[in-house]
């Protein structure tokens, strides 16, 4: 099992200004905890020990704040420039990371531990240098508003991003990669301009490293990007899936 695990969580949360009062969504609170906390917690349920993490500009105290509150060994990396994209915060990331893989979250996905079980399960496998976890038939997500996955009948992704019209899975938001994938970001990056973990994502598949897709069909998740989201999980229809996070949150972490 994977020991490092890497957060991007350099997002403004321009979509959650009514829940947000102008902070980033890390510390968003979702219940008792901000939404970083959750991720934080079902990695260290699964044996992760050391978490890195990419927040913006400013906020890395804060960051660190709570990663030492969470009992984690960490390292923070501030994004000064948010607006080329998460491929760019996975290439500071690199900074960090000590070990030759780590897993990768989004820090507003809200997941069970078998997820990240299984993706790291496929990534172990060794055919592929980045997995990411792949949903046929999400229930709890806004599909038109997700990352979508096409891929073949082995499973290596032939494309990734949020406008596909034909695809296979849904992006999940975890994934396990090599070292080498985020020394790859790194590379793109410093061309300057946007880089999405999509295009960091295809790129690997391209140059032969090997992309591929985990099924984690059936397996509790969801993502907070927008207000309705937020309410969604906190109130309505998504209830269901926090409920099932916070099992195992409430084990690892307190309020």
């Amino acid at each position: 099992m994977l020991r490092e695990g890497v957060i991007l969580a350099a997002g403004l949360g321009t979509r959650l200004q009514g829940v947000s009062g102008g902070r980033p969504k890390f510390v968003v609170r979702l219940g008792d905890l901000p939404l970083i906390a959750y991720p934080i917690a079902v990695l260290r349920s699964i044996g992760v020990t050391r978490i890195s993490v990419v927040v913006p500009q400013g906020w890395g105290g804060e960051a660190r704040r709570l990663l030492e509150q969470y009992g984690v060994d960490h390292c923070v990396v501030e994004n000064s420039s948010i607006e080329r994209e998460n491929g760019y915060s996975l290439a500071l990331a690199l900074r960090c990371v000590e070990n030759d893989s780590v897993i990768v979250s989004m820090c507003d996905h809200l997941y069970t531990p078998e997820l990240p079980r299984r993706v790291v399960e496929g990534f172990e496998e060794g055919y592929a240098s980045l997995v990411v976890g792949g949903d046929r038939a999400p229930l709890h997500v806004d599909v038109d508003e997700a990352t979508k996955i096409l891929a073949d009948d082995k499973g290596f992704i032939m494309a990734i991003g949020k406008g596909l019209r034909g695809f296979t899975h849904v992006d999940t938001g975890v994934f396990a990669m090599s070292r080498s994938v985020l020394r790859l970001a790194n590379a793109l990056a410093e061309g300057g301009g946007v880089l999405r973990l999509s295009e960091v994502v295809e790129y690997v598949g391209r140059t032969g490293m090997g992309a591929a897709v985990a099924d984690v069909t059936g397996v509790p998740w969801t993502e907070v990007d927008t207000e309705r989201d937020y309410y969604e999980v906190l109130n309505g229809s998504r209830r269901v899936v926090l409920e099932e996070v916070l099992k195992v949150v409430r084990g690892v972490i307190r309020a």
